[in-house]
């Protein structure tokens, strides 16, 4: 795959990931980020960009529980 294939439409499936490979790469991110990730939302249909906001919705929850916590302290 050429680097310009690489979008952020394209699907886990499309991409030839199979399901093991699907959640390894969300256990990853979650990992990686230090967030939850519900590897149950792993799918072949799944595409870059649904995972990209999945992420960033996670970064954000997780800044708000930080910035709640430093509130207190």
């Amino acid at each position: 795959m050429n680097p310009g294939e690489l979008t952020c439409s394209r699907s886990f499936e499309s991409l030839e990931l199979d399901s093991i490979a699907q959640v390894e790469m969300f256990v990853t991110v979650s990992d990686h980020y230090g967030i939850q990730l519900d590897d149950s939302l792993a799918r072949g249909d799944t595409t870059l960009q649904e995972t990209a906001d999945l992420v960033q919705e996670a970064l954000d929850t997780a800044g708000g529980r930080q910035q709640d916590a430093s509130a207190i302290g």
